[in-house]
């Protein structure tokens, strides 16, 4: 019994990382009629693996919105990221849980194979669960205001277009003010409102954490069914009486 628990726990851990590179982790719907998820490279439902991808991939959005995102932080000192995107300390929160969590995999995998304390690993486990909550709940905080148009898409546009750009030609195009410059221009001449309009081709309808975090908590829920099972099983032995 001793050998089954220092292989089933380990492993039974290490499906919290499987779950959290091959399922699904994020759900994007964009409905906006020039950024679009297939504009993106990405599905409504993301694995890690599909994210990472995307963001690399030179002919995506994505990674030239990434870019964008790098330039802002390069061309505005003294400036960050929260000045456009208020909620994005709730975002750092979930990633810092996203790391416990792995964090307390390892620490599972450890005790497991290297200790008989299976009540420790259950315990490991159960913080496991609760970062998985915590997370969830940190991310839904962070893409709320997002989602409902709180932050409205057409200032962050203007936000990330504050820096540069190449032009075909190869020239440098300073974009400061552009996007202010185009609203005022439709509104006198036309009198279209340009938050609008950028709502209307970016809307975001979605923006969540997917079906990994149900494979992690369930990961989780087995190496503490597990712990309890090989812990009685053991005081058994000890007793010289069978289970039951």
């Amino acid at each position: 019994m001793k050998i089954l628990s220092k292989i089933l726990l380990p492993v039974t851990a290490l499906l919290v990382i499987v779950s959290l590179l091959v399922l699904p982790i994020l759900r994007v719907s964009l409905g906006g009629t020039i950024i679009s998820n297939q504009s993106l490279g990405l599905d409504e439902h993301n694995s890690i693996v599909r994210l990472v991808s995307a963001a690399q991939d030179e002919n995506s959005q994505l990674s030239n919105y990434i870019k964008l995102f790098k330039q802002y932080s390069e061309n505005n000192e003294g400036g960050s990221i929260k000045d456009i995107i208020p909620s994005v300390d709730w975002l750092y929160a979930a990633l810092a849980m996203l790391v416990l969590i792995v964090l307390l995999v390892l620490l599972i995998v450890g005790f497991g194979i290297f200790s008989q304390k299976r009540m420790l690993t259950a315990g490991f486990a159960a913080g496991g669960m609760l970062s998985t909550m915590l997370m969830k709940t940190f991310f839904d905080k962070f893409a709320d205001p997002i989602v409902s148009g709180k932050i409205n898409v057409s200032s962050l546009l203007s936000g990330l277009n504050s820096g540069t750009t190449t032009a075909p030609d190869g020239t440098q195009v300073d974009l400061s003010g552009a996007l202010s410059t185009l609203g005022d221009a439709l509104n006198e001449s036309l009198g279209l409102n340009l938050s609008g309009l950028a709502n209307s081709l970016v809307n975001i309808k979605a923006l969540e954490l997917s079906f990994a975090t149900t494979g992690v908590m369930l990961a989780f829920g087995a190496v503490i069914v597990l712990a309890i099972v090989f812990t009685m099983s053991a005081k058994n032995e000890n007793t010289g009486r069978l289970p039951g």
